[in-house]
């Protein structure tokens, strides 16, 4: 009976197979927008990150299973989420738990847990209850096509780009039309007849098409009071500005000649703090090599010795790469060096995963 862990990972790589190449939402930019990557990028980002191994290329065949063709980017985004939370919960209990050198490295991962749930619930909170079913026991059949809910009138080409840039091409359920709503909405942008019309067109559930003719009334109503109410903010803030650019005018040439003196005053600390941190660097370096003279003054079977030692890192914030690990095993590959390998594993968990180990590439541990 395999584990649940194991569980979770057979499922992941269905999941990957059949969707791996769509695209799921990582983060909200400042200016609003979604900033996504492919599914299979996401996963593999964030099981490196977290250390677990993961057979990714078995995502690369084919999936057998029928695919739910009603699944948007959010869905998807939701549904990767919560199955990297299952895997990465499943693999603290079966690896992890009880293990007080793990301590650093769980909470690193139930952190990253945590603040993603709030992310999700937060950004996602229409669609975060929804039953989601990736897999089908049979293809669906459209009861209808492009088309089939549309006036008779030509529908406008310019509209119907518009809803492909928006990223909409068929409309197959009352949650992607209300979706539409929300994009539409946040663009400020009311809804007109030929707009109406295009939706129409791409709509092939006649649900969708009802909620549309129900609401696109009260939807431009409320967007057009919303918008006069906007007008009316801003005229008050251009006024308010007006006022505030006299103010700024006025302090313009003393905080340019403040900014002049605390630039020269940058620049010192900076020449100076770059002369400490290549004198932190050669230092590391020294460290990092067994064989160096400053090195070999520590005596690694040695527990005060070790703690001068791991002291160095603390002060950088720091883990020991594990190369350099290795060729200190391998310096003293006579002497017993359990007390040295459990040193450096608690020092190495009290720093999250993904901490980069060096400053530079040249150093980073292959």
């Amino acid at each position: 009976m395999e584990s649940k862990f194991e569980e979770t990972k057979s499922y992941l790589i269905e999941l990957l197979k059949a969707y791996g190449q769509r695209p799921v939402i990582v983060k909200i930019n400042q200016d609003g927008d979604d900033v996504s990557v492919i599914a299979r990028t996401f996963v593999k980002r964030q099981l490196d990150a977290a250390g677990i191994d993961f057979p990714i290329n078995e995502s690369n065949k084919r999936s057998n299973l029928i695919i739910n063709p009603d699944l948007d980017s959010d869905n998807l985004t939701v549904l990767f989420h919560n199955v990297l939370f299952e895997l990465e919960e499943n693999y603290i209990k079966e690896f992890c738990q009880g293990k007080p050198e793990a301590e650093g490295y769980i909470n690193s991962v139930n952190g990253w847990i945590e603040r993603k749930r709030i992310w999700l619930y937060n950004t996602f909170t229409y669609c975060i209850d929804e039953e989601v079913e990736p897999f089908l026991e049979k293809k669906p059949d459209p009861k209808f096509n492009k088309g089939d809910f549309a006036e008779k009138e030509e529908v406008s080409k310019e509209c119907l780009k518009e809803l492909r840039d928006m990223g909409y091409t068929r409309v197959i359920s009352v949650y992607v039309m209300t979706k539409l709503f929300w994009d539409f909405a946040l663009r400020r942008k009311i809804i007109s007849y030929e707009m109406r019309n295009a939706i129409l067109f791409i709509t092939v559930d006649e649900s969708a098409a009802d909620y549309l003719k129900s609401n696109i009334r009260k939807y431009n109503r409320f967007l057009q009071e919303r918008k006069e109410d906007e007008d009316g903010v801003i005229a008050k803030g251009k006024a308010a500005l007006k006022e505030k650019q006299i103010e700024i005018h006025e302090l313009k040439h003393e905080n340019s000649i403040r900014q002049k003196e605390q630039n020269e005053r940058l620049q010192e600390t900076l020449k100076e703090l770059g002369h400490y941190r290549k004198i932190s660097k050669i230092l590391r370096k020294i460290l990092q090599n067994p064989c160096s003279g400053f090195a070999r003054s520590f005596n690694m079977t040695k527990e005060e010795d070790i703690d001068r030692f791991l002291y160095w890192f603390d002060l950088w914030k720091r883990r020991i790469r594990s190369k350099d690990i290795k060729r200190y095993l391998a310096f003293y590959k006579d002497e017993n060096m359990d007390l040295f390998k459990q040193k450096v594993a608690a020092h190495n968990a009290k720093y999250p995963v993904g901490l980069p180990e060096e400053d530079d590439e040249e150093d980073t541990e292959e």
